[in-house]
């Protein structure tokens, strides 16, 4: 009894690991999650087509998220500063509802790429059982992320605009 009893001892610890590492949001230094989500038209974005190519901001995003709008024209212009050669943000609509995010962004345009996550299954990679939005994600070049920042802050949009313009 004893050998069953660290057997399985053993097996709960590891079990426990396990669901810890996906507990948490990823942070900086971790490898950016794959992703193949549908843009507003249904063509598909995804990870192989854009991480490991250039830098890429990664941001979740709602429509009836206040500091989410509040956020977006800062990323257009970060955007239009660094290139879209050398930077891509990606806005991850979370809403459950594909028609708000079309008629929301006919009402506001942007040059930004605009995907669908309505079921959470990118944010979820992106933030395991985290419930915060918006939340950006700076991927390298080399596909890990670089910084992770929840909520919106210039100073968190400038720290960007520092690490992409600094790898000249």
């Amino acid at each position: 009894m004893p050998l069953e009893s660290a057997v399985r001892r053993a097996a709960l610890a590891a079990l426990l690991l396990a669901s810890a590492a996906l507990c948490c949001a990823l942070e900086a230094g971790d490898a950016a999650p794959k992703f193949a989500n549908p843009d507003l038209r249904g063509d598909y974005v995804r990870y192989q087509g854009v991480i490991g190519t250039k830098w890429v901001i990664i941001n979740f995003f709602a429509t009836w998220c206040g500091p989410c709008k509040e956020e977006i024209p800062s990323l257009e212009a970060l955007q239009r500063e660094v290139g879209a050669e050398r930077l891509q943000v990606i806005v991850f609509a979370t809403d459950k509802e594909k028609e708000s995010v079309r008629e929301y962004f006919e009402r506001n345009p942007t040059n930004l790429t605009i995907v669908l996550d309505p079921y959470q299954v990118t944010y979820q990679r992106y933030n395991p059982g985290e419930d915060s939005l918006p939340t950006i994600f700076l991927v390298n070049p080399q596909g890990t992320i670089e910084l992770r920042h929840v909520g919106y802050s210039p100073e968190f949009i400038d720290r960007v605009r520092a690490v992409v313009l600094r790898e000249k």
